[in-house]
C-alpha cells in the first residue's frame, strides 16, 4: 500500500517491480547520489524514472530486508503477464510470497484481496455506513492529488505518472466529494485566466529544472525538504527550519552548534556575574572602560565569544566538567599552561577562553595581557595539531584573537603573532579565491554545488577582521588585496 501511494505506479507497473529496478543517478557537480526507481514500460509503452523520497526508499529496504531473509538474495521468480500472456523469465521480484516451499509471485487477484482484508481489518466506512473499497488504482489518484495540491505543476505529474493526456492526469486529481465541488469550479474557473501553456507537456528545459530543484535544496547537513518552485523562507536559519532533512552523519555537528549555543549563553552570564561581584566587593569602583561612565580610554573588549560569529567556536556546556571541582578563570598564568599541555577535547575548548578571558581583564597590566593572549592561541592551535577542532573555525579564532589584540593592545612586528603584515601574510594564504573569483561566484551561489557555498562561506569568515587590520597597514599592494576582499566579503553568502 505505501509503495502505490508514494509513486503512484500501476498495479501491473507494481508486480512488475525488481530489485534491479532501484537505480541511482550521481549529479556531476556535486558527486550526490540520488536513488531512482525505474519502472518498466506498460499500458502507454511509458518508460519512467521516479526520485525515492527518504520514506520510500524505508519502504523498499524493509521489503528487500525482508525477502533476502537468511540467504542474503532476494529469490528468482517467474511471473504470468496476463496482458501479454507469457510467462516472464525468473526475476528478483519485490512482491512475491512463500506458498508451501515455493516462491511465487503475486498475482493481480492476490493484490486486490490483501487491500480488501487490511481494510476489512480497520473497520473504516463510509459516509453511507459500508465498509471502504479501494483498488490498487486508487492510490494512483491519491498520489496525483497530493502531489498536485502540495504544489508540483500538473504538466510535471503528467510525466511522473506515464498519461499522454493531461486531462487524464487532471481527472485523476478530481476525486474530491461533493461538499467541495463548488472549490473545485473555482480553481476552473482561475485555470481559464491563466495561459494554457502551463498546461502542457514540460519542455526538456522545464524537466531539468525540476530535477535541479533536489540539488538546489541541499544545505550543509542535507536536505531541505521545499515544494517546488518555492523559496526558501530560513535561508540564514535552516536549523530551525521545520523542513530540514538532516542527514544523521551530521548528528555531530547539530550537536556542536547546540553545545556552542549553550555554552556562549553561560559564559555570558558568568562573566556578567564575576562583574557583579568585583563591584560589590569594591567601595569605590572604577568605571568599567567602555561603558556610558567612561570618559576615555579604549572600549571595554567583547566577551570572548562577542567576537566570534554563531557557530564559529566549539564551545560546549560540558567542557568544564572535564576538570571536575576546578574554575579554570582562576588559575595562573603557569598553570593554564601546564594543564593547556597535556590537555585533549573539550578540556583545550575550555582552556582557551579562560585564557581568552584573561586577556580581556582590563585591571592586568598589557604585557600581562599578550601573554594570556598567547596561551589563548596556544590552546586554540593545539586543537588543530590533535584535530579537535574545526580547521576553519580554529583558524578564524586566531585571525580574530590576533586582530583584537594588534588594534587594542597595539602591533608588535617583533612578533609575527602580533604583526599585521604577518596577519595579512596569514589571512591571504588561509584563501583559495582572489576577490574576483568569489564575487563572480557569489553572483549566483544558490545555484552552486554544497561544497562550493560552504567554501564562499568559509572565505567569509575567515575575512571578518580585515576592515580592522587594513587600517595597520601601510599603503601596499597587499592593502589593496585586503581592500578589494573588504569591499567582496558583503557579497558573499
Amino acid at each position: 500500500m505505501e509503495v502505490l501511494r508514494l509513486t503512484g505506479i500501476r498495479n501491473e507497473e507494481l508486480l512488475e517491480l525488481t530489485h534491479h529496478s532501484i537505480t541511482e543517478y550521481r549529479i556531476l557537480s556535486t558527486g550526490e547520489v540520488v536513488p531512482l526507481l525505474q519502472v518498466a514500460p506498460s499500458k502507454t509503452d511509458s518508460e519512467r524514472l521516479l526520485l525515492v523520497s527518504p520514506e520510500l526508499a524505508d519502504i523498499l529496504s524493509t521489503i528487500i530486508r525482508r525477502l533476502r531473509g537468511r540467504s542474503r538474495a532476494i529469490p528468482l521468480v517467474t511471473s504470468y503477464d496476463v496482458h501479454e500472456r507469457v510467462w516472464n523469465p525468473p526475476m528478483p521480484l519485490l512482491f512475491q510470497r512463500d506458498i508451501g516451499t515455493e516462491h511465487r509471485a503475486f498475482t493481480p487477484t492476490a493484490l486486490r484481496k490483501l487491500l480488501i482484508n487490511a481494510l476489512t481489518a480497520t473497520g473504516l466506512t463510509d459516509p453511507g455506513g459500508e465498509l471502504l473499497v479501494f483498488s490498487p488504482h486508487d492510490f494512483r489518484r491519491i498520489f496525483v492529488t497530493e502531489a498536485i495540491m502540495n504544489g508540483l505543476p500538473p504538466h510535471i505529474a503528467q510525466v511522473i505518472c506515464g498519461h499522454k493526456s493531461l486531462d487524464t492526469t487532471m481527472g485523476y486529481k478530481a476525486i474530491y466529494p461533493a461538499t467541495i465541488e463548488a472549490h473545485r469550479a473555482f480553481i476552473a474557473r482561475r485555470r481559464g485566466t491563466r495561459p494554457s501553456e502551463e498546461y502542457r507537456t514540460p519542455t526538456e528545459e522545464e524537466w531539468d529544472a525540476f530535477l535541479a530543484h533536489f540539488e538546489k535544496c541541499k544545505v550543509s547537513i542535507d536536505t531541505c525538504g521545499r515544494a517546488f518552485s518555492s523559496a526558501c523562507v530560513h535561508e540564514h536559519a535552516w536549523v530551525r527550519c521545520s523542513l530540514l532533512r538532516p542527514d544523521p552523519a551530521q548528528r555531530g555537528w547539530l550537536e556542536e552548534i547546540r553545545d556552542n549555543l549553550v555554552a556562549r549563553i553561560a559564559e555570558a552570564e558568568r562573566e556578567a556575574g564575576s562583574a557583579r561581584s568585583k563591584d560589590s566587593r569594591s567601595a569605590s569602583p572604577e568605571p568599567r572602560i567602555g561603558s556610558p561612565r567612561s570618559t576615555g580610554g579604549p572600549r571595554r573588549p567583547p566577551s570572548s565569544s562577542a567576537c566570534l560569529r554563531p557557530g564559529a567556536g566549539t564551545l560546549s556546556s560540558d567542557a568544564h566538567r572535564e576538570e571536575p571541582g576546578h574554575d579554570l578563570s582562576t588559575w595562573t598564568l603557569g598553570r593554564l599552561q601546564r594543564f593547556i599541555h597535556d590537555a585533549r577535547r573539550r578540556q583545550l575548548e575550555t582552556a582557551r577562553v579562560a585564557a581568552q578571558a584573561q586577556a580581556y581583564n582590563s585591571s592586568h597590566p598589557q604585557e600581562a595581557r599578550r601573554q594570556w593572549a598567547k596561551l589563548s592561541l596556544l590552546a586554540n592551535r593545539r586543537m588543530l595539531d590533535h584535530a579537535e577542532g574545526h580547521p576553519a573555525r580554529v583558524t578564524q579564532q586566531d585571525f580574530m584573537l590576533r586582530m583584537w589584540v594588534i588594534d587594542r593592545l597595539g602591533p608588535d612586528d617583533t612578533d609575527p603573532d602580533w604583526s599585521p603584515e604577518a596577519l595579512a601574510s596569514d589571512t591571504l594564504d588561509a584563501l583559495s579565491f582572489t576577490p574576483p573569483q568569489a564575487a563572480a561566484l557569489a553572483e549566483g551561489w544558490r545555484d552552486l554545488p554544497t561544497g562550493q557555498i560552504r567554501e564562499l562561506r568559509r572565505h567569509k569568515d575567515l575575512t571578518a577582521h580585515l576592515e580592522s587590520l587594513v587600517d595597520h597597514l601601510a599603503p601596499g599592494p597587499v592593502r589593496e588585496q585586503l581592500m578589494t576582499w573588504t569591499a567582496t566579503r558583503p557579497l558573499l553568502p
